[in-house]
């Protein structure tokens, strides 16, 4: 097998507390690195997915299984891996030829993996005189919440899963009396194979021995396992698929410091810069270099203060010949603001840098097992040229970055509250779930799950602030039954996580139907702000197969399966105004109530108000509203206009309304080559406006007259429908505005209209750093300036294919009365 090389054997080998060589004034006189020689490569990602789809999934109380094979796949920009999860057999492993980027990689495409050759997968222990070889793993499905494989960690940086249940026999068939899993972790580089086995106590424990073999080469980890009964012994293997032209990353070469200098910020509705009281004296932050898993391992401080941020000073310095790949875990094993969270990678003057920094993080602990529990896992990855060093920060913003309410997307582990698949959450804020996200719909059968209004008191107490609030979920991206009126659910789903946050977050789902006839590229946004929760949605569906089909939704506000609750009204219109109200109908039945209803006009809205609080919740419940802020689509082969209908969920026992976004009513068959490419704003609006109490005031000023009615969502479609000019750059998007600066990285624009605070990308910037936004609303050029610790109100992303970097701001366009207006933007450089 060309191009693999070992990297690490037993576990705990090169386990160190301070890892490095540079010492004292060796390391200051190394020179600093420029953040452009530190960033990620092209390939530098790693993705995990079902190759056909969740073994199951659940539809009112039934599970439905899926008969495929439990193929679990690891692909990064060069190598893949894949395996029966049940077999424990390695159908292909090996280097990936050329990298493409991370967007590319994740429109499905099998070849890639396909062409690898298969691999040899041994796991063995010793007991006395007996020798037990594991033959096969995750047998027993029957009881979801402890679904044997699962996802521990998962996205930009690193994958870690963990496969249950290992059956270990020997030559005569006799069942070894351990309990045993297999954990596989990926770095962009680097695979990690991890056996751990608890023996029983009537078992003589003896050495475990892990092995991998392809191509007339072997790769072994092994453990004495002479350890306790009861106790967990541990062998693991690193392998690197591609040889590397530096020298291997083993310490100590590297040197990592950290440095505690997190500011106590009290907490305020508004937080400002007045309120921040930094620290007196700075502390140090344990350092580990853990060998298993290839990274340096940070303690992070904890941090109570939810209105503030925890920081830590990094030095990196390599003091060797060749270039080094620093891989970083900074770990919590305590999280008192788990809920909204962003770690940001800064450089020394406070300057997001755009390298990412990937959030892994568990909060449930229903059951006792390892994995559960409270823990952040934050990860990113550095290069680190010869004889350099990286002074920079990490800062991990909770409940504001700024004086606005953070916008974050995490993946969210599901050990402790059971399936163990995928599931993300995103916030705004740190008071609780904002909305989240199931793209395999196993426990629901829906994508869009948890839906909780923003700052409205929160459901378990009177008028109580920062709190979790009642949950108005769900909802679903396609919903496509074919011919015969079985559901096709998704596989082979590729998660994209292109932008944490603080800003503007952007993840982007990509998986294909079961029966292979439509591709699904669904990305989903959450932006910074201070008034209510909205989500961005925007999908493109690819027929590839001719697709008769029984039912078909493109969208649902609401979902067949999770919805809970109903509604006295539902409104209709467009920018222009209210077209339509009706109040909503509840026969006890399922089906269609209204279908083919045309959506004509600018902004296209719907609203499904007076929302009926279930059955004994109490504190504030919320509407829901849909705005379609683009629509192209070629339905039938021809060109097709959306329409809407209103499905009647029996969710529950209780009988509630779904907005569907839906085909002509004569388009009976998708044809190849039809699509759908939309985009839609999901609204989640205070059903009385003395609940909300957030700090916009606008916004407060339109619930007073408008609460409980059509009137908000009709704000929100008219306000947001921009009218944008760009005099320098190149204008991308219109909501959320995008636009491409122009070769000497400056931008100017107007735009008219606006309400709340809306997100402005700018991107194809040569540099990270060294520009300031500047506006003119009337009353001359003035500098946007929401920073509490300085710098500390833009978004950085670094674009590895352009070599390019991008900056998100949210800038303030409603006024009061909600008078359009038009104000002018320029981004230009600091020394203009």
């Amino acid at each position: 097998m060309n191009g693999i090389a070992v990297c690490g054997v037993a576990a705990a080998l090169w386990m160190m507390t301070a890892p490095g060589r540079a010492q004292g004034g060796a390391r200051e006189s190394l020179p600093a690195s420029p953040i452009d020689r530190c960033v990620p490569a092209v390939g530098d990602y790693t993705y995990f997915w079902w190759e056909n789809g969740f073994p199951f999934y659940y539809a009112c109380g039934k599970r439905t299984n899926n008969d495929r094979p439990q193929v679990i796949c690891f692909q990064t920009g060069r190598f893949g891996l894949s395996l029966d999860a049940q077999k424990l057999q390695i159908l292909h492993f090996g280097p990936i030829a050329q990298a493409i980027s991370y967007e590319q990689a994740a429109r499905h495409d099998a070849a890639a993996l396909e062409a690898l050759a298969p691999a040899e997968l041994s796991l063995t222990i010793q007991s006395g005189a007996r020798r037990y070889t594991c033959t096969s793993a995750a047998a027993d499905q029957a009881d979801a919440k402890e679904f044997p494989v699962r996802v521990i960690d998962s996205g930009r940086w690193f994958q870690r899963v963990d496969i249950q249940q290992l059956v270990f026999k020997d030559e005569a068939g006799n069942v070894a009396d351990v309990k045993g899993r297999l954990e596989i972790s990926a770095w962009p580089d680097r695979l990690n194979l991890l056996l751990e086995v608890i023996p029983n106590a009537e078992m003589e424990a003896g050495p475990i021995e892990i092995t991998l073999r392809q191509g007339g080469k072997s790769f072994t980890g092994k453990a004495q396992g002479d350890g306790p009964a009861g106790v967990a012994q541990r062998a693991s293997v690193a392998i690197m698929p591609v040889e590397r032209v530096a020298a291997p990353d083993e310490p100590p070469a590297v040197e990592v410091l950290a440095t505690d200098i997190t500011a106590r910020i009290p907490g305020a509705a508004s937080p400002s810069a007045a309120a921040i009281q930094p620290v007196t004296a700075a502390s140090s932050v344990p350092v580990r270099y853990d060998a298993e898993y290839g990274y340096y391992c940070l303690e992070l401080p904890k941090q109570d203060d939810r209105d503030g941020y925890a920081r830590v000073k990094l030095s990196l310095s390599n003091d060797s010949d060749g270039d080094r790949t620093v891989r970083l875990l900074f770990n919590q094993d305590v999280v008192s603001h788990n809920t909204g969270l962003t770690p940001i990678l800064r450089d020394e003057a406070g300057h997001p840098t755009g390298i990412p920094v990937q959030i892994s993080k568990n909060w449930h602990g229903r059951q006792t097992t390892i994995w559960a529990g409270n823990w952040l896992h934050a990860f990113t990855s550095v290069y680190l040229p010869a004889h350099s060093r990286l002074d920079c920060e990490l800062t991990v913003a909770y409940a504001h970055w700024g004086t606005l309410p953070a916008a974050s997307h995490a993946q969210l582990c599901l050990i402790g509250w059971g399936i163990n698949g995928f599931w993300d959450q995103a916030a705004i804020g740190s008071w609780g779930e904002s909305i989240c996200y199931e793209p395999d719909r196993t426990q629901r059968r829906c994508m869009i799950d948890d839906i909780r209004p923003m700052m409205v008191y929160g459901m378990h107490g009177t008028q109580s602030k920062w709190a979790w609030t009642n949950n108005v979920g769900g909802g679903d991206f396609l919903v496509y039954l074919d011919a015969n009126g079985v559901y096709q659910p998704p596989r082979a789903t590729h998660i994209s996580y292109l932008d944490y946050g603080p800003n503007l977050t952007r993840v982007v789902y990509s998986q294909t139907t079961a029966d292979g006839r439509i591709a699904c590229r669904v990305e989903v946004s959450s932006p910074r702000c201070d008034d209510m929760n909205r989500a961005i949605h925007r999908f493109r569906y690819d027929v590839l197969k001719p697709t008769p089909f029984s039912r078909l939704a493109f969208y649902q506000l609401g979902a067949d399966h999770y919805l809970g609750h109903t509604v006295g009204k539902i409104s209709r219109g467009d920018a222009s105004g209210m077209k339509e109200e009706w109040d909503n109908q509840e026969p006890n039945d399922i089906g269609y109530l209204r279908s083919g209803i045309p959506c004509t006009g600018a902004e296209p809205w719907f609203s499904l108000h007076q929302a009926v609080r279930p059955e004994k919740t109490i504190n504030p419940w919320a509407n829901r509203g849909l705005v379609i802020r683009s629509w192209k689509a070629r339905l039938g082969g021809k060109d097709a206009a959306p329409f809407a209908a209103i499905y009647n969920s029996g969710d529950y026992k209780q009988y509630g309304p779904v907005l569907e976004l839906s085909a002509p009513p004569e388009v009976k068959e998708l044809l190849p080559g039809d699509f759908v490419e939309a985009e839609v704003e999901l609204l989640v609006v205070p059903q009385v406006a003395e609940e909300y109490y957030g700090p916009n005031e606008n916004f407060r000023a339109s619930l007073l007259t408008g609460a409980d009615t059509w009137r908000p969502v009709l704000r929100q479609a008219a306000g947001n429908d921009l009218a944008v000019a760009v005099k320098k750059g190149r204008l991308v998007c219109r909501y959320p505005i995008q636009i491409e600066a122009d070769d000497s990285g400056q931008a100017e624009f107007e735009v008219t209209g606006g309400v709340g605070y809306v997100p402005v990308t700018f991107s194809g910037l040569r540099q990270y750093r060294g520009m300031e936004l500047w506006q003119d609303a009337g009353e001359g050029l003035r500098k946007v300036d929401q920073a509490r610790l300085g710098n500390d109100f833009w978004q950085t992303g670094y674009d590895a294919a352009s070599k390019t970097w991008q900056r998100t701001y949210n800038v303030g366009l409603d006024s009061p009365n909600d008078a359009r207006r038009t104000v002018r933007f320029v981004l230009k450089r600091q020394a203009d």
